[in-house]
């Protein structure tokens, strides 16, 4: 693993993540201001469940950040051994920000569930309970992966502070497991809620419950464009993972520890492009910041442009 631990401090993967982390903290913050700035945005359950994964791949963002520095702040004496209880809490935030994700794209998936299947009951329930549980799974699961992330690690010391080299086995355990199930959930689940869809549309002849099976149908589009880039870029992933950590083939583990590490990277941003791309709602509230504040700079402008003829 020591390999793995050089490329990780490599002047090209520092200034990716770097950019990366950046990347994800910036576009990810244009989402919440949607959220907070647009009351209408707030009143779709399926847009505050996207405005709590841009909060999760926030916080990935920032432990991009911080494993992109770590090598460039931590002052470590050449020739002696790493603290393994410091280098694994250094790739926590992002751990626990993928740890909400995946949470929250659960209550994605069961959300379109209900929208389908449930729409009666679905438009008249008040959500704010769902988010209560949502945020309660956040908490315990985190608690939860800090101690099979930090509290389970060896006593011996450790000549690499990458993370793969010093969490336990049960960590090893703990993170294929939870992802593995986690996938299959979520993509069992929304399968279910899309073939529902689709029977309804074929089945519908009525107008008006037609355009509003529509209208359910273009936001399972939007979210089954960010659950394919969940599934190329952490899923798949972590399949070849798995089964280099059951025939112990060190080698691949190494590489796809790696490649894992890039992609989950990647995933934390490439939400923001699709948004841009596919959910109309996003791209018009944003049309309208973007205009109003170009029309805060023009109403600056004029007033400047006044004093200095005064002047």
């Amino acid at each position: 693993m020591v390999e793995t631990a050089n490329f990780e401090n490599s002047h090209l993967i520092i200034a990716f993540r770097i950019f990366i982390g950046f990347l994800a903290i910036i576009g990810n913050s244009f989402i919440l201001l949607v959220f907070f700035k647009f009351q209408a945005f707030r009143n779709q359950f399926s847009n505050v469940l996207i405005a709590m994964l841009a909060f999760s791949d926030i916080a990935i963002g920032f432990g991009i950040l911080i494993t992109a520095l770590f090598p460039l702040l931590y002052d470590h004496e050449p020739g002696t051994d790493y603290n393994r209880f410091i280098c694994c809490l250094k790739s926590y935030p992002i751990c626990l920000g993928i740890n909400c994700s995946q949470v929250t794209f659960i209550a994605l998936a069961f959300d379109r569930l209900m929208a389908v299947k449930l729409r009666h009951r679905y438009t008249a329930t008040n959500f704010k309970w769902r988010i209560v549980v949502i945020i309660i799974s956040w908490i315990i699961s985190g608690v939860i992966l800090l101690y099979f992330l930090c509290f389970t690690i060896s006593s011996t010391p450790s000549n690499t502070c990458a993370v793969g080299s010093n969490v336990s086995m049960l960590f090893h355990y703990y993170f294929i497991f939870v992802g593995l199930l986690v996938g299959v959930v979520i993509f069992g689940v929304y399968s279910y809620a899309y073939f529902l869809l689709r029977n309804l549309m074929e089945l519908t002849t009525s107008g008006v419950k037609l355009y509003n099976l529509n209208i359910q149908r273009r936001v399972f589009i939007s979210i089954s464009v960010i659950l394919l880039s969940y599934f190329i870029l952490y899923i798949i992933p972590l399949i070849i993972l798995t089964i280099a950590f059951v025939i112990e083939h060190h080698s691949l583990l190494g590489a796809t520890s790696i490649i894992i590490g890039i992609t989950s990277d990647l995933n934390s941003c490439v939400g923001i492009f699709i948004y841009l791309y596919r959910h109309e709602e996003i791209k018009k509230y944003l049309k309208i910041l973007m205009k109003r504040n170009q029309n805060s700079m023009i109403f600056t402008d004029s007033v400047l442009f006044t004093i200095i003829k005064k002047v």
